[in-house]
């Protein structure tokens, strides 16, 4: 008897145990893992650098619709295919527009080893300089225009390419350069009339609408507008960015016309585009 009360002690004993052990930890075990359980502090993965031909320009714009649809870059011209073969090789046409500002930043895109369109600003404070030092590198130098408007148009037009065949002699052409609603057609009629008796080509530089060169192109006048303009924000990165846009985009389509502003950063990214260019299959033709 007195080994069996031993034996009921202990088990009731256990089972005392037991179910407080049991009991305790449904209570306690909810604490302890909120105790345990931190909040998750860890900073958000970092946004790939990425870029897009059309609309937003980074990951932040795609986030600001907003902002995505009123600040888009205009980089990539709505210019119809141009025709001929195309291989693996990318062809490039380097333009340099704004040009003759500085002599000293300017100079450096002049130097060049590769073949260079300098579109020089007259109202420039070095324009001249800048002119003169372009086609002694031989390079091919045209000069932009706003073009005017209004009943005096022509007359205007007329007198600033009679100051151009004075004061550049060897400019090869126009860059034509419009206010935005501006009619394309009559400006193309306006432009041809003007130059059909000289030998100046046409740069459309805005590239917004393809009926200014196909009055030009009837006219007989040549003419050209940009593909892509690689530097319309400054970080060095996105100038990069755009320039491997420009080689994909010749090698779809042939020949492409890449506009460029004189700013450091834009040197140093097609300086180095030039020394990658043999290993890489870019080369570089004239306007």
């Amino acid at each position: 008897m007195r080994a069996a009360a031993s034996w009921l002690t202990i088990v009731f004993s256990i089972t005392a145990l037991v179910a407080g052990f049991v009991n305790g930890s449904a209570t306690v075990a909810p604490a302890q893992e909120l105790a345990q359980t931190k909040p998750d502090m860890r900073s958000p993965a970092a946004r790939p650098f990425e870029r897009t031909l059309h609309g937003a320009h980074s990951l932040a714009d795609a986030d600001d619709n907003e902002r995505s649809l009123d600040d888009r870059d205009a980089v990539v011209a709505s210019t119809p295919d141009r025709s001929g073969s195309i291989d693996d090789d990318a062809t490039l046409s380097l333009v340099l527009v704004d040009a003759g500002r500085s002599v000293m930043l300017e100079s450096g895109f002049i130097e060049l080893g590769v073949p260079l369109t300098v579109a020089v600003d007259p109202s420039g404070d070095a324009a001249k300089d800048v002119a003169d030092l372009a086609n002694g590198h031989g390079k091919s130098v045209f000069v932009e225009l706003d073009a005017p408007t209004g009943p005096d148009s022509r007359a205007a037009f007329s007198a600033f390419v009679a100051r151009v065949v004075k004061q550049e002699p060897y400019a090869a052409g126009i860059a034509l350069r419009y206010v935005d609603g501006s009619d394309a057609l009559e400006m193309g009629r306006l432009t041809a009339g003007v130059l059909r008796t000289t030998p100046y080509r046409v740069l459309d530089e805005p590239a917004d609408d393809p009926a200014l060169l196909r009055a030009l192109e009837r006219a007989g006048i040549t003419a050209e507008a940009r593909d892509v303009t690689i530097d319309s924000r400054d970080e060095p990165g996105y100038v990069r960015f755009m320039l491997r846009q420009a080689v994909w985009l010749s090698r779809s389509r042939g020949k492409t016309i890449v506009v460029m502003h004189p700013y450091p950063q834009t040197l140093a990214a097609v300086r180095e585009l030039i020394a990658h260019s043999d290993r890489d299959g870019v080369r570089f033709a004239a306007l």
